[in-house]
């Protein structure tokens, strides 16, 4: 086959790869800038600590435990995520734990000693349709409740 018939057919088949490769280039520089962003919004410039990691209160009485955040107010597409769990505490009804941002809320409801692990990760959702997460904090708290 030559011709017009064998060019024709040539150069749909060079334009159908061009679009494929520009698309495919397309695709990876917004990868690309996703993963940058999200490695400089991550490093160097987030600083996470405790306030207090022993802390005191009442049967009943909410506990704050405090956290500093660097900075408080995170840009778009960036979260803080906070979790606290109750790793030791005296035998009976469990201790309610809210966990927030700038504080953890603890009511502790019998006296003792409760030990509890904080842990603080930095969430991004970017609008390439990914998700990443970097801990920031990974720390234990004592509570002494008295009566």
């Amino acid at each position: 086959m030559s011709g017009p018939w064998m060019e024709a057919e040539m150069m749909g088949s060079w334009g159908h790869t061009r679009r494929l490769l520009s698309t495919v280039l397309l695709l990876l520089s917004a990868v690309l800038f996703c993963s940058i962003s999200t490695a400089g919004a991550a490093e160097g410039e987030l600083k996470v600590t405790l306030k207090n990691n022993l802390l005191a209160g009442r049967v009943g009485e909410p506990i704050d435990i405090g956290l500093i955040l660097q900075p408080e107010i995170l840009p778009g597409g960036f979260l803080y995520s906070v979790i606290a769990e109750v790793l030791e505490q005296p035998e009976g009804p469990p201790c309610e734990v809210v966990s927030g941002v700038p504080s953890i809320r603890a009511t502790c409801v019998q006296e003792g000693s409760y030990r509890l692990r904080v842990k603080v990760s930095l969430l991004q959702k970017s609008s390439c349709g990914g998700a990443s997460a970097v801990p920031l904090l990974d720390e234990t708290v004592m509570l002494a409740v008295s009566p």
